[in-house]
């Protein structure tokens, strides 16, 4: 049963209402974050490819290579390595393989900022491209869209702090 807007989208027998749906999202800017995107209680990629929908896992991965995409996806590596995506069609490979060629080369985007600093904790170095939708950086000053909140680009751990 699907259980958010997209999922119901990605139910109809036509890709063309999925497609409008996720087009439609980018023009108001909204965020769509496909892990939370849940059919039956799989994640919606992995759901679609189960069910051999590759159409809608195309349109899905289509939306995503549009720069001004706000579809996140937590991993495309965990994506590809997934059960649900054995032997699927050359052109859902290709575009997979040039989003995990993406991901290996600028790394993911964080889906919060707190995920962004502990990243950077964790030694990843941070990339412009790995700044949560909704900021921008300036300066060294990550500004949210609405420029109310501004937080200072910088890491660091106290000395004897830790888990």
């Amino acid at each position: 049963r699907p259980t958010s807007m997209v999922a119901l989208a990605a139910s109809c027998p036509d890709p063309q209402p999925l497609s409008d749906f996720l087009q439609s999202l980018r023009e108001v800017r909204q965020v769509v974050h496909l892990d939370e995107c849940r059919v039956d209680g799989a994640p919606l990629l992995e759901f679609l490819a189960k069910a051999f929908r590759w159409d809608l896992v195309k349109v899905v991965l289509e939306e995503m290579e549009h720069e001004e995409s706000l579809c996140t996806l937590g991993s495309f590596k965990a994506l590809a390595c997934s059960e649900a995506f054995i032997c699927p069609p050359q052109e859902v490979t290709d575009l997979l393989n040039g989003h995990l060629l993406t991901e290996k080369a600028v790394g993911s985007r964080a889906r919060t900022l707190k995920e962004y600093f502990e990243r950077q904790l964790q030694g990843e170095i941070a990339s412009e491209a790995m700044i949560p939708f909704g900021f921008r950086l300036e300066d060294g000053v990550l500004i949210d869209s609405s420029d109310k909140c501004r937080v200072l680009d910088r890491v660091s751990c106290l000395q004897g702090a830790g888990p």
